[in-house]
């Protein structure tokens, strides 16, 4: 349930930068930035490569590999977040966007180490240009 609420339905931004999809964490508690893996943004069917991929929250903006060391940066529950996507452009109007996640819970241990849920949503979503 809480996976369709992962892309706001909200406009894109657009800029000269990239582009920059909304997001929700798809849990019910906050939880340390190192606990976000694997990164995925597809746009009208075209899988945005990962290493263009960027995770925005708290006014700061992090590579995957960056938020791997973020354990005292927290993405609280009612704070949108952005994957952001470097060097990649889209036309104006409406856009299928699928974006997804996974998330380590580090107090829920399973065998092997902390449960890991990914989750994915998609929605038809419009561009706005932002300077």
């Amino acid at each position: 349930m809480l996976a369709d609420q992962l892309v706001e339905p909200v406009p894109m931004h657009v800029s000269e930068r990239g582009v920059e999809v909304s997001v929700r964490m798809p849990w019910y508690r906050a939880l340390p930035l190192c606990s976000v893996l694997n990164l995925r943004l597809t746009i009208d069917g075209t899988e945005i490569p990962r290493e263009k991929l960027r995770f925005g929250v708290n006014g700061a903006e992090y590579t995957e590999a960056g938020l791997a060391e973020e354990w005292q940066q927290w993405w609280y529950v009612l704070d949108s977040a952005r994957i952001v996507a470097v060097e990649t452009t889209v036309g104006p109007g409406e856009h299928e966007v699928e974006a997804g996640l996974s998330l380590s819970i580090p107090y829920l241990p399973v065998p092997g180490g902390p449960l890991v849920i990914t989750e994915s949503n998609t929605k038809r979503l419009t561009t706005e240009v932002r300077s």
